[in-house]
């Protein structure tokens, strides 16, 4: 009883910080990336899209957290934490993706 509550406040703290991560990776994506709109500038527009790969891990993080802790069920006879695993793989792909627009983006500027 006493774990099953400790293990929840855990959760919840971790929950807060990621909707605060998750809040700041927004605006310091939006902010990177007006600023590389205004300032006609490649670097601060290719910051902006690696900002928002991390805007989009801590969505997935988020999500994989949600349902990652959930209990099993009839249909998951282990629980739900194979989602990490799919997860983990959405991040990862979301990272080479901004990888090669920044790589694209260097490329045509010279």
């Amino acid at each position: 009883m006493q774990a099953d509550k400790k293990l929840d406040e855990t959760h919840n703290k971790t929950r807060n910080r990621s909707y605060t991560g998750l809040a700041l990776s927004l605006i310091l994506t939006l902010f990177k990336l007006l600023a590389g709109i205004l300032g006609n500038s490649t670097l601060l527009l290719a910051d902006g899209v690696r900002s928002f790969s991390e805007f989009i891990s801590e969505c997935i993080k988020l999500l994989d957290f949600s349902i990652g802790s959930k209990p099993r069920d009839e249909s998951h006879n282990y629980g739900h934490g194979k989602i990490i695993t799919l997860c983990m793989g959405a991040g990862a792909f979301i990272l080479l993706f901004a990888s090669f627009h920044t790589v694209f983006l260097s490329i045509h500027m010279y």
